[in-house]
């Protein structure tokens, strides 16, 4: 019995085999059949130098599509190289800036506190000063425009 099963799966996997191998290689595609049946005319291969001619330009279109390519990729590295390079400088600037700073922090930190304070004394007077001179200033201004437009107008000027 085991014998009998063993025979019959070996026949109908070589009979597989054989219709994929029939399958594959001997089924007509279906340009073929149109072709038999008459509803396409079969096609006459291209003579060689219309061939030729055909790839020869279609190289040319793909090396201008290359070349404009090249030349976009050549503008953006270009431009990222200035981006950077102006990157670069801030960066430098900044840098500078926070050596710099930092080191006014340092020197104002070595300041002892009584001397900041008397600093800051000094610099309140200066200002009760300037406010002062400053109301001084616009109220002669003020009377020096309105005399000023009172002999205009007692001439006839304005």
């Amino acid at each position: 019995m085991p014998t009998d099963l063993l025979v019959e799966l070996s026949a109908n996997v070589l009979v597989g085999i054989i219709l994929a191998l029939i399958f594959i290689f001997g089924r007509p595609t279906i340009r073929q059949i149109a072709i038999r049946l008459g509803l396409e005319k079969p096609s006459t291969p291209e003579s060689y130098s219309k061939r030729l001619a055909s790839l020869l330009e279609s190289l040319g279109r793909a090396s201008s599509e290359v070349d404009s390519v090249l030349s976009e990729l050549a503008q953006i590295a270009d431009e990222r190289e200035t981006t950077v390079r102006k990157l670069e400088g801030d960066l430098e600037k900044l840098s500078e800036r926070e050596q710099q700073m930092q080191k006014r922090i340092q020197d104002l930190q070595s300041v002892p506190v009584p001397v900041a304070e008397h600093f800051a004394a000094l610099v309140a007077q200066g200002e009760k000063r300037s406010a002062r001179r400053d109301y001084i200033l616009f109220g002669a201004g003020f009377l020096l425009s309105t005399v000023t437009a009172v002999i205009f107008r007692a001439f006839g000027v304005v």
